[in-house]
Order: C-alpha cells, then structure tokens, then sequence
C-alpha cells in the first residue's frame, strides 16, 4: 500500500510509513498483503476482486515487469481441508488447458503462512455479469460469446472436465487488439475425471445456474454444463434468468419441477427464429439425455444458426408493441464445426448473408425504378390531349371565308338522278337535255341566261349570309354580346 501522508510504499508487517514515519498499522482501508513480495517474484499491488473463497489481487512479476493477476486463499481457508483441496484442483485443471477461452496459468505457490497462491494472466475488460446489467443482448451477440465458451468447454470436455459452475461472474469478455474475447473462468469447483471434491447428495454451484441432476445432488456429466449454457443464453436474451426466488431453495425446487417459460414468450418476440429458440429450450431440458450431447454439438448448432439464419438485431420487445409474425424457417440440422470469427456487436452489418439479401434487394429496386420510369414515358407520349368544353360561348362575328361548310352528300350522278329530285317549271326543259345529252352520247349544256340567272341567285344568298350571326350548338347558353 501507500502511505496516505508521503505516498510512500509501505508493506506488510511494517508499522510506520518510512519516508515520514507516520503510524500506518490498522489504518482505516489498507490491505495486509497490498506491496507484499511473494517468494521474491511477485509484487501485489492491489486488491480487484474477491470471492467466498478467496482474493484476488493486481501485481506485477518483477522478473520480466509483466502485470499479471494473483488468487490467494482466504485465512479462515486453513481450517478447511475441503476449501485447500478444491484451490488445488482448479490449478491443476487449469495447467492441463491451453485453448485461448481459458485462462492461463503462470505459476502456483504457498505464502509464508502456508496459504497457498496461484497467478494467471492479469485480464483487461469486464465480466458479462457487468455488460449483462445494461441490458439483455441481441440473439446474434448472445451466440456469439456462447460459441466461445463452447470453445473452451470441448477442450475441458475431451479431457474430462466439467466445469459445475458457468455463471455471467466466471465468464469474462476481454478487450484485446479491439475485438472481445471470451474467457471461461474459475474451475475451483470442476469435476475432474473420475473423481469428485463433492460428497455425493451435496449441492454443489450457484442456484440459478444449476442443472436438475446437481440440484438434487447427482453426478455431474457434460450435459450438465449445457444446461448451463441454456441458462445464459437464456439470460442474455431475455434479461432474467428462468428461474428465479427469494430464497436458493426456491429456485432449486424450480430447476427441477417447473418448465421455462418458452423464450419467444419471454422476450416477447414471436419474430425470433425457430433455430434459436430450439436450441436454448433444447439446452434447458431436465432430462439429460434429451439435451445436447456436449459443447461440441452445441457449437456445432451455433455454427449453422450463425451462417444459415438471418438473426435480426433485437432485444425484448416493451410491452405493447405488436411484431410481425415469424416466417417458418428450415429444420434445424447439425453442421460442420468449423470455427465463426468473432464479431462484434458494431461489426454486425458486414455478415455476409444479410450483405446478399441487402445487394438483391437494392438490384430490385432499382429495375423497379427504371421500369415504371420507362412505362410513364410511353403513356405520356400515346396520351391524348383532353380538350375541355365550354360552358358558355359568346357569339362572334365571322369572315365569308372563315365559314366552314359542310361536306357535300353522296348523291346519284346527274344523268342516273331521278326527275323528282328537279323543281320548279324548268322541270320538262332539263328532263328534254338529258335527254337528247343520253341520246347524243355527251355533257348536258347549259346555256348563258341559265347560267347567269344561278349565279345572281347564288349571290343573294351570300349576301344574306354575311349578315346572319354564327348559332351556338345545342346545349350551350344563348346570349348576344352586340
């Protein structure tokens, strides 16, 4: 620790600061073991966290200059061989794994009193149980961290290993080179092999999280982990776990008696793809055997879930808005387990599938575009005009030769005519030259007084014409603007 007067490193056992010598012992806030030196190697700096069995300090490997975490045994631990032996099991757990989901361990040791120690890596980021309290995650998000922890858990699987106690607490999500990676921690109350630190019918984990078979005091088996994994996903997307009470009992009276309620219901999102909610209702069976197999098949769920489906970006949906209803989607089939980058949540927009959909839909668009576009030009060039009518023409005046006259009928000609068509007394004298013009084979002739006579009439009538107003057509207003 520090002295709170000069600053000056003070370290355990020392009494009185030695820069200013003032009195430090049971000062209010310090740590005993802050700037303590562990077998000359490891300096502990300060506490970051600590636990029901033990404490957990930043420090720093002098050898190297490397910052690193170190987990000490609480005091009270000495007095409890069970607490001593299952610290031991999580070291040795931990040494046999080298996947990148699990910690690392870098040494393991005894303090002068005899409590023993162990350093990992030092991890920069926050536990999901810290990212879990803004809020639920999207489905996307959620398979993502959960496909990584599968990751880790095959590893321990293969060998063996059951972890016995996946909570948000040990999952931890570490900001590395601007990605997230997803750390499995705490095996302390791991089955290892065949054998087992519990006593049989004792429970063993965290309430909440526990599977039907250990809460009611049963072996643990890979399974139980995928319940687990359920459990989380569950969590995440929803924002609660399943099963919940005031009191552990409660709950784990609920882990084994009652049914989830089905995961569309709770995060009340009928849109979610059937794929994911089969998956996390299938982890969160009671019977074992009708859960995943493993960590691996999970993964191997995950894996086709991630590159096969469209997963929406979402979250629990406030009450009272109304969400379309989900479209069927394929069954769901096992795929290859080959491993999905990581991505991360502002990385969502370049998943290739939903980059495929977006490129046909714009392509759609745009030839919809251009086809009504070219659709509108040919009506407006095959439009025809639309005159409208008049409702009330003024009579005008108008020129001789503006007069439109009407298009002479289609009569019989003139030597086929009738002689009922002729009036007047001139009717035997034209009948007589038609006559001799048939007989004669030639044109009738006309003579000059007939001829001057009809063009004197026919300019009386001009006259009269002149003189007369254009009518309007039947149905428009009649009136005189003289």
């Amino acid at each position: 620790m520090e002295c709170p007067s000069c600053q000056t490193a003070v370290f355990a056992g020392q009494r009185t600061c030695p820069g200013c010598g003032l009195r430090v012992e049971g000062f209010e806030g310090t740590d005993p073991l802050s700037g303590m030196v562990l077998d000359g190697r490891y300096q502990l700096l300060e506490k970051v966290g600590s636990g029901g069995m033990g404490s957990v300090y930043r420090a720093v490997q002098l050898a190297v200059g490397r910052e690193v975490a170190v987990k000490v045994v609480n005091v009270l631990a000495l007095q409890d061989p069970a607490t001593l032996r299952r610290f031991q099991t999580e070291a040795r757990i931990i040494s046999q794994l080298r996947h990148p989901n699990t910690l690392t361990l870098i040494d393991f040791g005894n303090m002068p009193d005899e409590r023993p120690y162990l350093v990992t890596e030092f991890l920069r980021g926050e536990s999901l149980s810290q990212a879990l309290a803004r809020g639920p995650m999207s489905p996307r998000r959620t398979l993502e961290i959960l496909y990584e922890i599968c990751d880790a858990l095959t590893e321990a699987h293969a060998q063996g290993i059951i972890h016995r106690d996946l909570k948000p607490e040990n999952i931890f999500l570490e900001a590395a080179e601007g990605r997230t990676v997803v750390r499995v921690l705490d095996f302390g109350i791991a089955k290892l092999g065949q054998t087992n630190n519990t006593a049989t019918g004792t429970v063993c984990g965290t309430p909440a999280y526990m599977s039907p078979e250990q809460a009611q005091g049963g072996v643990a088996e890979p399974r139980s982990d995928v319940y687990a994994l359920g459990i989380l996903a569950y969590r995440c997307m929803v924002g609660r776990a399943p099963f919940e009470g005031e009191q552990p009992l409660a709950v784990l009276l609920k882990q084994i008696q009652e049914q989830p309620l089905p995961l569309r219901q709770a995060m009340m999102r009928p849109d979610l793809p059937t794929e994911v909610e089969w998956l996390v209702m299938a982890m969160l069976e009671k019977e074992p055997e009708r859960r995943p197999a493993s960590a691996a098949e999970v993964r191997a769920h995950i894996q086709h879930i991630l590159t096969q489906v469209s997963l929406p970006l979402m979250v629990p949906a406030a009450p009272g808005i109304s969400v379309p209803t989900p479209v069927p989607h394929a069954v769901l089939t096992p795929a290859h387990t080959t491993p999905v980058p990581f991505v991360s949540e502002a990385g969502l927009g370049s998943d290739p599938a939903m980059m495929r959909v977006l490129g046909v839909g714009l392509i759609a668009l745009a030839v919809s575009i251009a086809a009504g576009a070219f659709l509108w030009k040919q009506g407006e060039a095959d439009r025809v005009p639309v005159v409208q009518a008049v409702t009330a023409p003024v009579p005008m005046e108008v020129e001789e030769d503006e007069v439109a006259l009407p298009a002479a009928p289609d009569l019989p000609p003139l030597e086929e005519a009738p002689d009922a068509i002729v009036d007047g007394p001139a009717k035997g004298a034209r009948a007589e030259v038609r006559a001799k013009a048939r007989r004669s084979g030639g044109a009738p002739t006309v003579s000059a007084s007939e001829k001057k006579a009809s063009e004197k009439k026919d300019g009386e009538k001009t006259s009269e014409k002149k003189k007369k107003k254009t009518e309007p057509p039947p149905g428009f207003l009649d009136f005189d603007v003289n």
